[in-house]
């Protein structure tokens, strides 16, 4: 009789059943749609924080073009968009680099090396002039390689040969509420024609250095020291590494004259060292030791009018090098015992000596003990595709000559005037000091011959202009002494090819000998400017016997068309700097930095913009020794970090016994634009 009731009940209950069942299916569907939206949410934030991941590789490498540092390159949550990223740069450049422990083929399709310790985890390799991407390494092996880019050829390669790196990985995070994503990228700096291919050529500098109280006999040191540059010590502003030695000169003899020049596509760099006993040897580094081609003998046994020269405290630097600019080959001219300049050419493997610059008849003057070449001074054309180096001599009578190197042969560029091939017999002063300087425009369009005139004690010149093939007659300068200062002639003269495409002259001369002064004047496409020489120091610089003086040009982009002057001065008891501006031209005050010097040579590296210098000490100096100076780019006082490169006395005060060299590969010019490039050579998602 209660069967209806009972149905009822279960009628109900299964009615909340079906609501909680609803109910439930409401609110899944309800989280469904919640966790939708957030997961899409999500997946847009996750976008956007790859997008700022990618922005702060493109924002690095913009950077680093600039001239940032690799070390430099930190920095934390830069907005963009509606995210941020952080960069953790990291620089992997060995200052010894590994070798490989076994040939490699054309084909080879992994490095084996004595060790990958330091090396990037992926990146780009440069073994002899072959550039190499590899993906991975293990202990001893570059694996995954993608053989000859960059415009390079895969060849065949020696076991024990230099595998160089210089490459800045940036680690770059974006972060978007709250997705984040990883991307990492190497960074190597290049040329437009060759982006890439520059970070890979090793150190950026190099200083080299003598030692010895006496040039020969006792007290003399066969030892040539150097020190390379680390970019990545003193906290990543750089410094000196530990000193090395590299091969000695002759026996009971000391380095004389030293000059360095660094390869611009291979991780090499190539030495001449003039000695006490009038040897010249050529050494070449290959990235990891210095060598001497052709069994380890000179070159030459040059002139006794060089290192021990007639003028006692003025030996001559009887030889020069320079890399041509396409080939990448040197060139080195010289003077041995014959009375012409003789030049040799080291190709990468081979050291060649060629022979006579020029045939002997009608090129230089009749031959005679005095007649000897103490000074020569070479400028390769700053263009890709050009091998083009133009020369300029001095001999011991005071004779100025100039020539040009067209990449296969010597000529004399037309200039048949006077005796020979010779432009003037009137050069400087008996003293024979390098008053003699050429340069190119860093548009590699004009070039500029200079020298000091005895005459009338001012500058002439001579104009070359690439595109005609055109050697301007001689003309003089004109601009006035500024008041206090002694008419006089000019024993030292520099030209520094800036990047606004003028050029500076720094030049030094001597009153009566003694307290030499220092002026500069300027040329603008290849016509001097301003009225007046520029007075730095008033019969005070430290000696007439040696080149106590350098300049050297920003690098860094932001600060174009500026630079330091550095000098010893008697008067201030010290090395001095002056910082031009030149726009407008503009020399700040003189400040003192250091204690007195002799002998200043100086560079600027790319793309960091950090100055470097060496400076050998006067017999006047406090500490009496051979130091290095360094500073940052863009008008940072100097110095902001000093090394004693050799606390040694220093009484052998003659020649160029400290020399600095930095790379140049920046100042390539590579089409219209004339500018160099960072190209970002690999890019990769880390998974956090």
């Amino acid at each position: 009789m209660n069967t209806p009731q009972l149905q009822r009940g279960q009628f109900l209950a299964a009615g909340i059943v079906l609501i909680v069942v609803i109910a439930l299916m409401l609110a899944t569907l309800g989280h469904l749609y919640v966790s939708g939206e957030s997961a899409g949410s999500l997946h847009g934030q996750s976008e956007r924080a790859y997008f700022a991941a990618r922005s702060g590789i493109e924002y690095s490498s913009g950077q680093y073009f600039n001239g940032s540092a690799c070390s430099s390159l930190n920095n934390s949550n830069v907005p963009v968009g509606n995210g941020s990223f952080t960069l953790t740069p990291t620089l992997y450049a060995p200052l010894a680099p590994t070798a490989t422990t076994a040939a490699l083929t054309a084909a080879s399709s992994s490095i084996p090396v004595t060790s990958s310790a330091g090396y990037a985890p992926y990146g780009r390799l440069l073994i002899d002039s072959e550039l190499i991407n590899y993906t991975s390494t293990t202990a001893t092996n570059f694996n995954g390689l993608t053989r000859g880019v960059n415009g390079t050829t895969a060849v065949v390669h020696a076991s024990g040969v230099t595998v160089s790196q210089n490459l800045c990985i940036v680690s770059s995070t974006g972060t978007t509420g709250n997705a984040k994503r990883i991307v990492e990228g190497a960074l190597g700096a290049g040329t437009m024609a060759s982006p890439g291919a520059m970070g890979t050529m090793g150190v950026d500098a190099m200083v080299v250095y003598a030692k010895g109280t006496a040039l020969t006999g006792a007290g003399s040191d066969r030892n040539v020291y150097y020190r390379l540059w680390d970019g990545s010590a003193n906290a990543g502003l750089g410094a000196w590494d530990a000193e090395q030695t590299a091969q000695q000169v002759s026996a009971n003899s000391s380095p004389v004259l030293i000059a360095v020049q660094l390869a611009r596509t291979r991780n090499e760099a190539i030495m001449g060292v003039l000695d006490g006993n009038d040897n010249i040897y050529i050494q070449i580094w290959n990235g990891r030791t210095w060598t001497i081609p052709a069994g380890g003998g000179p070159l030459t046994t040059a002139s006794t009018l060089c290192a021990s020269a007639p003028v006692a405290t003025t030996p001559g630097r009887c030889f020069q090098i320079a890399y041509e600019y396409a080939s990448d080959i040197a060139r080195i001219v010289y003077q041995n015992n014959t009375r012409d300049p003789q030049y040799a050419t080291w190709n990468g493997t081979t050291l060649t000596a060629n022979g006579l610059l020029l045939s002997p008849s009608g090129t230089y003057s009749t031959q005679n003990p005095g007649r000897r070449h103490l000074w020569f001074r070479l400028a390769p054309r700053n263009v890709a595709g050009s091998n083009d180096i133009l020369m300029m001599s001095m001999d011991h009578g005071q004779d100025i000559y100039g020539v040009r190197w067209t990449g296969a042969a010597w000529n004399s560029m037309g200039a048949a005037t006077g005796t020979g091939n010779q432009w003037d017999n009137n050069t400087s002063n008996a003293n024979n000091r390098e008053a003699i300087d050429v340069a190119w425009q860093s548009d590699g369009a004009l070039a500029v011959f200079a020298y000091g005139d005895a005459n009338n004690n001012r500058i002439r010149y001579r104009t070359w202009t690439a595109a005609t093939t055109t050697l301007s007659a001689l003309a003089q300068t004109t601009p006035a002494l500024p008041g206090g200062y002694a008419n006089a002639r000019f024993e030292w003269l520099r030209l520094y090819p800036d990047p606004s495409n003028n050029v500076l002259a720094i030049v030094q001369t001597a009153n009566a000998g003694t307290r030499p002064s220092l002026l500069s004047t300027a040329f603008s496409a290849g016509v001097p400017i301003g009225g007046t020489y520029i007075g730095h120091d008033d019969d005070a610089v430290e000696s007439e016997t040696s080149r106590s003086f350098d300049f050297v040009w920003e690098k860094l982009p932001s600060v174009s068309g500026k630079g330091w002057l550095i000098w010893g001065s008697q008067g201030a008891g010290g090395i001095r700097t002056r910082y031009l501006t030149t726009s407008p031209s503009t020399w700040a005050a003189p400040s003192t930095i250091q204690d007195r010097t002799l002998l200043i040579q100086a560079g600027a590296m790319s793309p960091s913009g950090r100055f470097v210098a060496g400076a050998y000490q006067a017999a006047a100096s406090a500490t009496d020794d051979t130091d290095a100076l360094t500073t940052t780019g863009g008008g940072t006082a100097w110095p902001n970090a000093s090394t004693d490169l050799w606390p040694g006395a220093t009484t052998a005060q003659r020649g160029e016994r400290v020399f600095v060299v930095t790379r140049e590969g920046a100042r390539i010019n590579t089409g219209a634009s004339g500018a160099g490039a960072v190209s970002i050579l690999q890019t990769q998602e880390i998974v956090p």
